[in-house]
């Protein structure tokens, strides 16, 4: 049986293929970089700061890459605190010619939480993310918002010194994310 990570790089060589497929060769696109920020969703934080960039559009959809930074800390238990960063990285492609956008995507985010006065690691963990949703996005650029459906696995723990597997439920809180950003368009 194929790996996770066997499974990720296919569905993610599969979804740029296809997309290239379904719409034809590359044309004539302004190249657009945008920065936002993010609640819950796929940076499985509870707030990230993301970079995104057009890898390749046409008319009807552009596929984008990004990478983003999310800090949290957050208290498990009354006399437990913890803090933690994920580093998502990800690709999406965007579906739609005017401002709305039909979006998918696939991500892989490194996450890592410790306790805040020892310093203790509690788990390096790589989660494999998807993202499914609706952005609005002008053509021209500017302020864009999207809202995801973006479930949330790990894939794979580097070490993980939690009590039970019942720990990765703080995940359910990312099935749905929040984006507010601007695009910065080029010609």
């Amino acid at each position: 049986m194929p790996s996770l990570r066997m499974r990720f790089l296919f569905f993610t060589v599969l979804l740029i293929l296809v997309a290239k497929s379904v719409f034809g060769q590359i044309a004539t696109f302004s190249k657009s970089e945008s920065m936002y920020v993010e609640v819950l969703g796929q940076s499985a934080t509870v707030f990230s700061v993301n970079y995104s960039r057009v890898i390749f559009a046409n008319d009807n959809c552009y596929v984008t890459g990004n990478v983003g930074f999310g800090s949290y800390r957050f208290p498990l238990q009354i006399d437990d605190n913890r803090r933690g960063f994920n580093i998502p990285v990800g690709v999406s492609s965007s579906f739609g010619k005017q401002s709305n956008h039909f979006v998918v995507g696939l991500g892989l985010g490194l996450n890592m939480a410790q306790e805040i006065e020892s310093y203790e690691p509690e788990f390096l963990r790589f989660l494999l993310t998807y993202r499914v949703g609706y952005k609005y996005q002008r053509p021209s650029g500017g302020f864009f918002f999207c809202v995801d459906f973006t479930p949330t696995f790990p894939t794979h723990y580097f070490y993980d010194h939690r009590n039970g597997f019942l720990e990765d439920l703080d995940l359910i809180a990312h099935l749905v994310g929040f984006s507010l950003g601007y695009t910065f368009t080029k010609s």
